[in-house]
């Protein structure tokens, strides 16, 4: 996909995206002075999209996929964090944490209280009962793209 997208656009014209830091985000935005944002694949950067927004940078979403079953899970997972006292990223952070395997969370923090919040799901201990909830959505929802 990439290289076909380079070899009909050009090189200059199709990238990929930086990670979602503000400061690296707003420095491509004003290098390449978009007059769109197309995104190909169904990763959404919040950082991207907001900064993207603030500039008049129109974004369409081609292939992404964002359906009732997707908001359903979205909805369904944010009550079992409010049902606990969490905000929804300290959820999906702490799950990530808890797996037996390793994993490294990527934090889309853009400000310092969001920061905080984030880092505030490394003392967040999932109960066997939240990690039984979470479990249900999923086999509920499985796939919901």
């Amino acid at each position: 996909g990439l290289a076909a997208a380079r070899a009909r656009f050009g090189r200059e014209r199709v990238f990929v995206a930086p990670l979602d830091l503000g400061p690296i985000v707003a420095r491509a935005l004003r290098a390449t002075s978009p007059r769109a944002l197309l995104l190909v694949e169904l990763e959404v950067w919040p950082t991207l999209l907001r900064l993207a927004d603030r500039a008049g940078v129109p974004v369409a979403v081609v292939n992404g996929r964002v359906t009732e079953r997707s908001q359903e899970a979205v909805a369904r997972y944010c009550e079992i964090a409010e049902r606990h006292g969490m905000h929804p990223a300290q959820l999906a952070l702490a799950f990530c944490l808890s797996r037996p395997f390793p994993t490294m969370p990527i934090l889309g923090a853009t400000s310092i209280e969001q920061l905080e919040t984030n880092l505030a799901a490394t003392e967040i201990e999932l109960t066997e009962a939240i990690l039984d909830e979470i479990d249900a959505v999923h086999r509920s929802l499985a796939r919901p793209m």
